[in-house]
């Protein structure tokens, strides 16, 4: 072992010469005897390995070798080989160590010495646990041990015992672990080997941390410090020091955490163990990351970076790599996040660490479903686990099993959650796992919170509260009582709520957890709230506020505007709630203008559509009634309006057409494999990896496909973004529209159920906007939505069919009464109007506007009713009209595609004879074996007025399969027909069974057909809202085109239409009142 002296000359000499052939040149300068060189060039890599100086370790080793083999010192080269393979192993490179450890074997059993075989399968077994290879790890180190033990090397099986411990370790199995490091133990005190028995503490400690005890950990850690500093290891006690550290950080003791690891540190650097100094600052950054203190928790991360860089260190380096991108996470930052998860992940393949490049995928699949990219985190979830799976990680497996659950909980499978954290739970039981065990019950019990049962969800909180409190477990214990608050608030038990709350604060605050005492903070300004205490609430709010500026988290932020901002509106404070609202909002759209998946930006958006009504209704208190319809507006529909404009100003870009057109398509198989990932799953329990396969490539292909589709998209998206900015001023671009048109109103509703109110802006063609506030029973709106929802899926069956027409008659009046109370009927009855336009809002687009009835007359008997999603999504229509003229002319008329529908086949039949009444019109007519897909997609390509179908419709879920049924079954769905586009923006009816049935979704964002045929370019679109009888339907459709062809606009026809079927069927709505216009009222064929 080399002396003090011999120590500062080599340091002293690295730093003098920092260039490796420099400083081998000063070493040759010695004057060392040739036949002594090896062993001196040896000596010096041995210093330079326990200085942690790898890099400059590798050339004088490799320089030792060359002597050793020069002078035929075959005892020197295996040493050689052994000591290159431990500094590639520090340095990450696991593969190169198992390559010069193999070298090492060779020559040892070449010479018989069983004594360096037995270290070097020690050394094999350790280079294979850092590869993650578990079972090769264990049968190198159950070789060592049985040398050892034939060699009567006690010291030697003792070393084997820690080695296998720390494999179990690894491997999850902990009791294993912590029997084999008591083996350890056992010899180390027997042979008084004082070293070794410390480190047996510190590996008993590392266990017991795993398994949860951190109290057990801390005794044994306090043990082996006691040694170190006994014996004067400074490095064994910055070591017990670091261990200390952890394991306060795992009780929630942050501070004392910091403190152990500050010490660890300071003897790292006095010592000049620059290895042991990266593994402080990484110590360090989990420590401020856990404290919420991210930008500190960065800076960490980076000077460790910079160390391990420096040292060649790539496994330090994938680690660093993994604590920057759980840091950016933390701060919201995802894309950054993925930066830094990737570029670990591609170290860990390089270097062969499965395990390491598995904790990755699981990384990956976290950020990924923070960006609400579900699908794409369910795949790293997945490869994940096939990892862990095949090296035996039991663990980590565990580990994978909650994450999918956390996905599946995140897209509202809540059972598929359930199932998954019970297999997580399972195991944690059976490794013994008691920190793991408390973490499944928290899971469970989100679950069941986001199922309703709240009960059941209480009692899974208790039981992982009651581990926490066991244990010690100060964070977690915090977090149970913030858990517990939160679904006794649920119940409405406000107080109780208030307590837990205040019991998890004090933790936080005893421990130091910034962010989750902002957390805290918040919950209790939703109680207050909740009680009706707001200046209580709003002071609660303001501290939550504060904390989340200070340490960035942008989304939390956004929440504590919104929060606030609306309770300053509870509150009369409207210009603080209008500054607050728009900060929130700001904070979303900067976050939402990153997200490149249509998707994920739908799903992103929803989540703010509370924060845009909260904010129209106060420019509305504030008197500024244009820019609360704009706000309002601009939470609807925003998806499809954008998809429009682009479509529009895009149009003759052929990359967009080409990749518009690839995305229906792959969105479409998308979902379908969706469907079949359950059915894959399943079938992998009965035919294995093997037979499975295929599908799962094809899977991940399609979803790549469409995620490089979607990102091309997003790019062309962006390169106009600003030809229609953020504010772009809604309200005005509609009534320039409008005004061109006469004898129209447009009611455009906000619903605030919170607040049960309902808010009616009455819209004038002289651009007047009379904004009608009054309160509404939202339980019985829902209740008569139900019903309603109930009544017309009966409405096909004849035995209840004159229950059904009572029903709708009940539910027309309760609605009406409604949603048209007094001061708006007189508004519209004063406008003299024709054209009533309806622009919903929420629930209300599954409202049957035009069978409401006042008493005397039904909507949309007395008017033209127009249906749309948004206010803008009508002046694009109506913008989007093209007038042709008799002599171009042109309809594509399709009927009875399945065969079935004798009545379709005469309404077709019947209305091509009207229409081929005008002069020289061009009617194509495509019935029975004639109305195929194909020929849709192949007559759409030239000019048309009018589309018309007649057959089959379906709605589905997702919404996206809802389909119109061509010859031979062949679907057409609504995904398939938004990559399609009609020459011209013709109009389209669909006299087919629940053509007109949509989803609309948070965020009024509209799914089904007909987002399908408006993204097609369809102006106008009449559709039905159940399914319709033969006679009746062929009846009201013939008459709506001889009411089109006697000069009315679109609007009018069907109005009349309807009058005209309500006469001749006796009033009965079930035969006049499922027929429904969405886009342009105004529309004509002349």
């Amino acid at each position: 072992m080399a002396n003090e002296d011999e120590i500062k000359l080599i340091t002293s000499l690295a730093e003098r010469f920092p260039n490796p052939d420099e400083f081998i040149s000063a070493l040759e300068n010695f004057g060392i005897p040739e036949n002594k060189k090896g062993d001196f060039f040896l000596s010096v890599g041995l210093i330079l390995l326990n200085l942690s100086n790898f890099k400059m370790a590798l050339p004088v080793l490799e320089r030792s070798l060359t002597y050793f083999i020069k002078n035929k010192d075959v005892s020197g080269e295996s040493k050689c080989y052994t000591n290159l393979g431990i500094a590639y192993l520090s340095l990450g490179n696991f593969r190169k160590a198992i390559e010069y450890h193999d070298k090492a074997l060779e020559i040892d059993k070449e010479i018989g010495d069983v004594s360096g075989e037995s270290s070097d399968y020690t050394n094999l077994g350790i280079a294979y646990l850092s590869l993650g290879d578990f079972s090769k790890a264990i049968g190198y180190h159950a070789k060592s041990l049985e040398i050892f033990k034939e060699i009567g090397d006690v010291s030697g099986e003792s070393a084997c015992y820690t080695s296998l411990g720390n494999v179990y370790l690894s491997l999850g199995d902990f009791r294993k672990a912590i029997e084999y490091h008591e083996k350890a133990l056992e010899i180390d005190k027997e042979i008084g080997d004082v070293f070794g028995e410390s480190n047996c503490y510190l590996n008993l400690g590392n266990a017991y941390l795993s398994l949860g005890n951190f109290r057990k950990a801390i005794d044994f850690y306090a043990k082996a410090l006691e040694i170190f500093k006994e014996i004067g290891d400074v490095s064994g006690e910055s070591k017990c020091y670091g261990n200390l550290g952890k394991a306060y950080l795992s009780l929630g003791d942050y501070k004392k955490a910091i403190e152990y690891h500050e010490k660890s540190l300071e003897i790292a650097k006095e010592i000049g163990d620059v290895s042991g100094e990266s593994k402080c600052y990484t110590n360090l950054g989990s420590a401020y990351l856990s404290l919420g203190d991210f930008s500190k928790a960065i800076d960490f991360y980076a000077k460790s970076l910079k160390i391990v860089k420096g040292i060649g260190d790539v496994s330090g380096e994938s680690s660093c790599y993994t604590g920057l991108g759980i840091a950016y996470y933390s701060l919201g930052d995802y894309k950054k996040a993925i930066e830094f998860y990737e570029k670990s992940r591609e170290i860990n393949k390089e270097i062969g660490d499965v395990s390491g490049e598995s904790k990755c995928y699981g990384n990956l699949g976290i950020a990924y479903l923070s960006l609400g990219d579900f699908s794409k985190a369910i795949d790293f979830y997945a490869k994940s686990l096939k990892i862990v799976k095949g090296i035996g990680d039991v663990s980590g497996e565990s580990a994978c099993y909650g994450n999918l659950g956390i996905a599946y909980r995140s897209l509202g499978d809540y059972k598929k959650a359930i199932d998954f954290y019970a297999k997580a739970l399972e195991i944690k039981k059976e490794i013994g796992d008691v920190s793991g065990e408390s973490s499944c019950y928290t899971n469970l019990g989100y679950a069941y919170q986001s199922l309703g049962n709240f009960s059941k969800a209480i009692d899974f909180y208790a039981k992982a509260l009651e581990i926490f409190k066991e244990i010690g477990g100060i964070s977690g214990e915090s977090k149970c009582y913030m858990n517990l608050g939160i679904a006794y608030g649920s119940l409405g038990d406000f107080k109780r709520a208030i307590e837990f709350y205040e019991k998890s604060l004090e933790l936080f605050k005893e421990i130091g957890d910034v962010s989750g005492e902002s957390s805290c903070y918040g919950n209790l300004g939703n109680a207050y709230q909740s009680l009706g205490d707001y200046k209580k609430a709003i002071e609660f709010y303001k501290k939550s506020l504060e904390i989340f500026k200070e340490i960035g988290e942008t989304l939390e932020l956004s929440m504590c505007y919104a929060n606030l901002g609306m309770l300053y509106e509870e509150s009369d404070e409207l210009t603080n709630s209008l500054n607050l609202l728009k900060k929130s909002i700001d904070i979303r759209e900067s976050i939402k203008g990153e997200i490149s998946l249509e998707e994920l930006r739908v799903s992103f958006h929803a989540q703010a559509v509370s924060t845009y009504d909260a904010l129209s209704f106060v420019y509305l208190r504030l008197g500024e009634v244009a820019e609360s319809i704009n706000t309002l507006e601009r939470s609807k529909t925003r998806e499809l309006a954008d998809a429009l404009f682009y479509a529009e100003t895009l149009k003759d870009n052929p990359e967009f057409r080409e990749n518009i057109q690839e995305k229906a398509r792959l969105k479409h198989k998308v979902e379908i494999i969706n469907k079949w990932k359950n059915a894959v799953s399943e079938a992998e329990k009965i035919l294995g990896d093997a037979n499975i396969n295929s599908i799962k490539t094809e899977i991940e292909r399609t979803e790549r496909e469409y995620a490089t589709v979607s990102s091309t998209l997003y790019r062309l998206y962006d390169e106009v973004a600003g030809l229609r900015p953020k504010d772009f001023d809604i309200i005005s671009n509609a009534l320039d529209v409008l005004r061109k048109e006469n004898g129209w109103a447009v009611l455009e509703y906000l619903l605030l159920p919170s607040k049960s109110e309902l808010v009616v802006f009455v819209i004038t063609e002289k651009g007047e906007i009379n904004p009608i506030r009054s309160g509404y029973d939202n339980v019985k709106l829902d209740s008569s939505i139900e019903k309603y929802a109930d009544a017309v899926i009966s409405s096909s069956k004849e035995k209840f069919r004159e229950k059904t027409e009572s029903e709708l008659r009940e539910l027309s009046t309760d609605l009406y009464t409604m949603l048209f109370p007094k001061d708006v009927e007189n508004a519209i009855e004063g406008l003299k109007a024709k054209h009533l336009i309806i622009v919903p809002h929420k629930g209300l687009h599954l409202v049957p506007w035009e069978i409401l009835f006042n008493g005397e007359d039904y909507l949309g008997l007395k008017y033209s009713i127009s249906k749309n999603f948004s206010l803008d999504l009508t002046s694009i229509a109506m913008n989007k009209r093209m007038i042709f003229k008799t002599d171009g002319f042109a309809a594509l008329l399709m009927g009875n595609p399945t065969l079935d529908l004798a009545g379709a086949e005469k309404e077709v039949y019947k209305i091509a004879n009207r229409l081929n009444s005008i002069g020289e019109a061009k009617t194509i007519t495509l019935q029975r074996d004639k109305a195929t897909k194909e020929n849709f997609i192949d007559n759409i390509k030239n000019p048309l007025n009018i589309f018309h179908f007649s057959g089959h419709g379906q709605f589905q879920t997702p919404p996206g399969f809802s389909s119109l049924v061509f010859n031979n079954k062949n679907e057409l769905t609504a995904n398939e027909l938004s990559g399609l586009s009609f020459e011209g923006s013709p109009i389209v009816s669909l006299s087919a069974c629940e053509s007109g049935i949509t989803a609309p979704i948070s965020g009024d964002e509209l799914m089904g057909l007909i987002r399908g045929f408006i993204i097609a370019g369809a102006s106008s679109i009449v559709s039905t809202s159940w399914r319709v009888y033969d006679n009746s339907a062929c009846r009201l459709m013939v008459g709506f085109y001889e009411n089109l062809i006697n000069k009315n606009c679109v609007g009018l026809s069907l109005k009349k239409a309807r009058e005209t079927v309500f006469d001749d069927y006796n009033g009965e709505i079930l035969h006049w009142g499922a027929y429904t216009l969405y886009g342009d009222p105004f529309r004509s064929i002349f």
